[in-house]
């Protein structure tokens, strides 16, 4: 049964040197804890190049400060992401002319109080405005 559904991302992340990081809003981290399966859309567009890769990362943490990245159940930030576009890897480039939409379903080993998401570009030359929906789920009927 869907229990919530927020916006945790809603911004331009715009190209620096290095590349930036951008993370959901930290006053989410606690509601977004509160159940054990999440659905994640994601939405990016009004790029400034399609030749670019992107990633978001979902991890958790017990007490808000330290953080566990569910893709590996480890402190330190996988290559790549729960969400992963890698031109690179052959994979198509996101569009600068369309909407890109990826998505994760993480239905996963139980979560830490918080869940915090870290989204990014894979390089220094690429801009644009990111979505980040997510869909809280239980089992209940």
């Amino acid at each position: 049964m869907r229990r919530a559904n927020h916006l945790v991302f809603d911004d331009m992340v715009t190209k620096q040197s290095p590349a930036l990081t951008a993370y959901s809003r930290a006053k989410l981290n606690g509601k977004l804890g509160h159940f054990d399966q999440l659905a994640v859309m994601v939405l990016v567009d009004n790029l400034n190049n399609n030749t670019d890769g992107f990633d978001l990362w979902m991890a958790h943490s017990a007490d808000d400060r330290i953080w566990l990245y569910t893709a590996n159940g480890s402190l330190t930030r996988p290559t790549t992401g729960n969400v992963h576009w890698d031109v690179a890897a052959g994979a198509a480039p996101l569009l600068t002319t369309d909407t890109n939409i990826g998505t994760y379903l993480f239905a996963g080993a139980p979560l830490f109080d918080f869940v915090r998401f870290e989204m990014a570009f894979s390089s220094t030359n690429t801009g644009g405005h990111i979505r980040v929906y997510v869909t809280q789920r239980d089992q209940g009927a």
